[in-house]
């Protein structure tokens, strides 16, 4: 990855802050646009993705136990 200009002289743990505050704020709005749209993360996966609940109940089962 190319530096930005403007976080030359920035260490780098303030430049992963300044990263995750503006990472926070995106998925902040892609679920509120998730939630307006579809009502759920799950309904979103299901409808526009294809992960059935079926396969939702096996990635929670495989990554999450």
């Amino acid at each position: 990855m190319i530096p930005h200009p403007d976080n030359q002289n920035v260490p780098k743990e303030e430049r992963h802050a300044q990263g995750s505050s503006a990472g926070k704020a995106f998925l902040l709005y892609a679920f509120e646009e998730i939630d307006g749209r579809w009502g759920s993360v799950e309904a979103y996966l299901d409808k526009e993705i294809g992960v059935s609940p079926v396969d939702i109940a096996a990635l929670r089962t495989t990554y999450l136990e």
